[in-house]
């Protein structure tokens, strides 16, 4: 008895596996083929058991239960090319189906497509393996059954010319796993997107057992990487689709660039000057996505900021690496760029030898005004309650300043550029958990932690943690267990009395990054997102109309004269170039280094409360003592400081001399 429709034994109800072929081999009078012939024919001719589509577990053959079933776990597709007879001939000129109903219930010339696509899916199959004995013979390849040294290993030179190569782009059509940005409309169906081969670029593969070697005509040379990097960011990252609808798919595609990248082991100069140019434009993708997908209207379900950073670490350190082999090859303009993105980038590290470190740098990285600058955010964010590693027992901070007010001073600042800020507010709550912290052991140890505290009204803590509007420091503090009330005149502030106890705890320990107008977004100038991956400064953007259509300038007449900070050195029109060597303000300018972040004698304009404890301290005191980068004295027995082992900065006494920012 035939089992009902829509029951697990009904054949008509089973949709087809995702990369398997429906295909169901025939008894000799044309009806389903039973198990004992199934068993026989798999004896004669060595193929694989086919489950039998009739029934449930009880019709399953034990041999399905193997390696079948992992490789359909894996998409990869079961069927042999002897199991099917597929008539030869030219290419169909359709497309192919892409959702769940066509691909159930095909049509005509869906079929015809499906099948041309897995035969020519086999024919490949088969040439690949021959590709693969032609590359061992040859030596292009290693050969997987023979043990080899490290100093006889082959180095891979890739061949293929396109973004995506032909075996994988037939293997994902027939798998179903062509992402959407990967298909266009359908010529004559509304509502329906079908693959493109010519929008379909690499996957990234990640390397583990069971997987063999890359080919070389998997494999793309630099200059094909090039292009394919030009395409994500100007098409992809450009198009019409927000970035978190696309970021998922470029945050793969570039991943797998920079594998190939690595497999290939680029020596020669020009292809190092590709490899540079293009991880540097994905570092800048990653921390431009780390601050735009921060914004509450732009959070995607797929966005994880934790495999964001993860992904940027990685990027910098290869990106270190090829600054250092190339040193003595070709010159890398952009390096002070990035190193102080590394810089800033590791405030939260658990190594504190950054110092160390940074002395080995070539005199002109160290010197250069953007690296100062990082190293003094740096130091102004690192604070000495949080222990630094990775040796046992862990030590404070040495150089940590926890100078919060200097830090968010430094991040409004013409001296930090717009990419530069997005680094830094990675670390926004970090830092803000320091300044409320010192704030609440101040007046606990002045009021001896009884009664209220009404001197911070909210307007001043929103300030002086550097937030845009006054409910975001209100739910954080709250979090913090502060209590927000009103005074008698209606003034809202922040309780500071109203937390007791000995450390100060946050009931959401796992906040995510908040997205930042005031400190960093206005930093944009209106540019684009191609124009800021890509380098261009706010005036080359503008002048190849790179802006978007929504951005208006509130600052009136001043724009010209704040976008001249972002001018290149010696530019004296606002013709474009076609690669620009800096993302945002030029801090050799003269006129970035003689326009100050703080006018000696005045106050900040973050740390202002109504009723203040640091005001009865007066001005503070000029110090005339040698200070390195760290803000940290220099140790030396003459009177004047080792200029290759450290680098000065003027003091607050020191009007006459301009300022280093």
């Amino acid at each position: 008895m035939s089992a009902p429709p829509g029951s697990r034994g009904s054949r008509g109800s089973r949709p087809p596996v995702r990369g398997r072929s429906t295909y169901a081999p025939r008894g000799p009078r044309g009806g389903p083929e039973d198990n004992a012939t199934r068993k026989g024919r798999a004896t004669l001719n060595h193929d694989r058991p086919v489950a039998s589509p009739q029934t449930g577990p009880s019709a399953r053959s034990s041999a399905t239960r193997g390696p079948s079933r992992r490789a359909a776990a894996r998409g990869a597709p079961l069927y042999r090319a002897q199991s099917r007879q597929i008539r030869s001939g030219p290419k169909p000129a359709v497309t192919s189906p892409t959702s769940d109903a066509r691909r159930h219930a095909p049509s005509q010339e869906q079929t015809a497509y499906r099948a041309y696509m897995e035969k020519t899916y086999t024919t490949l199959d088969e040439q690949r393996k021959n590709e693969r004995k032609d590359a061992i013979r040859n030596g292009l390849l290693a050969d997987p059954d023979k043990p080899t040294t490290l100093a006889n290993a082959i180095t891979i030179i890739g061949t293929c010319q396109d973004m995506c190569a032909e075996h994988e782009r037939v293997q994902r059509i027939v798998q179903f796993m062509v992402d959407d940005c990967e298909k266009v409309p359908h010529a004559t169906r509304e509502n329906s997107r079908v693959p493109s081969e010519d929008r379909m670029v690499k996957r990234y593969r990640r390397p583990a057992a069971g997987y063999e070697e890359q080919l070389p005509s998997d494999i793309r040379p630099p200059l094909v990487l090039q292009k394919t990097l030009d395409y994500l960011m100007d098409e992809i990252v450009g198009g019409p689709e927000p970035l978190a609808n696309v970021h998922k798919f470029v945050w793969d595609r570039t991943r797998a660039i920079r594998n190939d990248f690595s497999i290939q082991q680029v020596t020669k100069s020009e292809e190092l000057r590709i490899a540079i140019s293009c991880f540097e434009r994905i570092a800048r993708f990653h921390i431009l996505s780390l601050h735009q997908l921060a914004k509450p209207s732009e959070n995607s379900v797929d966005f994880d900021a934790y495999q964001e950073r993860e992904q940027l670490n990685n990027t910098l350190l290869s990106l270190m690496y090829y600054y250092d082999d190339s040193r003595r090859k070709l010159v890398s303009p952009n390096e002070p760029e990035f190193r102080a993105y590394c810089i800033i980038f590791e405030i939260q590290d658990q190594r504190p030898d950054l110092e160390d470190r940074a002395q080995s740098w070539p005199p002109t990285i160290l010197k250069n005004q953007r690296v100062q600058t990082a190293l003094k955010l740096y130091a102004a964010a690192a604070n000495a309650s949080d222990a630094q590693g990775p040796l046992r027992p862990q030590a404070p901070n040495a150089i940590a300043q926890a100078n919060t007010t200097r830090f968010f001073h430094l991040v409004q600042s013409p001296a930090v550029p717009y990419l530069m800020a997005c680094v830094a507010e990675i670390y926004f709550n970090k830092v803000r958990r320091t300044a409320l912290d010192t704030i609440w052991k101040a007046y606990k140890i002045k009021r001896g932690g009884k009664g209220k505290v009404e001197d911070w009204t909210l307007g001043d803590v929103t300030d002086a943690l550097g937030f845009d509007i006054e409910d975001e420091a209100s739910t954080y503090c709250e979090d913090h267990g502060f209590t927000v009330s009103e005074k008698e005149d209606g003034e809202t502030y922040v309780d500071l009395g109203s937390v007791t106890g000995r450390y100060l705890s946050d009931t959401n320990a796992n906040r995510k990054q908040a997205f930042s107008t005031s400190l960093v977004e206005q930093k944009r100038k209106g540019r684009t997102l191609p124009a800021i991956v890509n380098g261009l400064t706010a005036a080359q953007a503008q002048a190849q109309g790179l802006v978007v259509e929504d951005y208006s300038d509130n600052e009136g007449s001043t724009t010209a004269n704040d976008e001249s900070l972002f001018l290149p050195d010696g530019s004296a029109t606002n013709e474009p170039a076609e690669k620009p060597v800096t993302d945002g303000t030029n801090l050799d300018s003269p006129k970035a280094q003689a326009k100050p972040i703080q006018e000696p004698g005045k106050a900040s304009p973050f740390f202002q409360p109504s009723s203040s404890p640091f005001k009865s301290l007066g001005t503070p005191k000029a110090d005339t003592s040698t200070s390195t980068f760290f803000g940290k004295p220099s140790i030396s027995t003459s009177s004047e400081p080792n200029p290759q082992l450290f680098a000065t900065q003027p003091t607050l006494s020191d009007t006459a001399k301009p300022s280093p920012f």
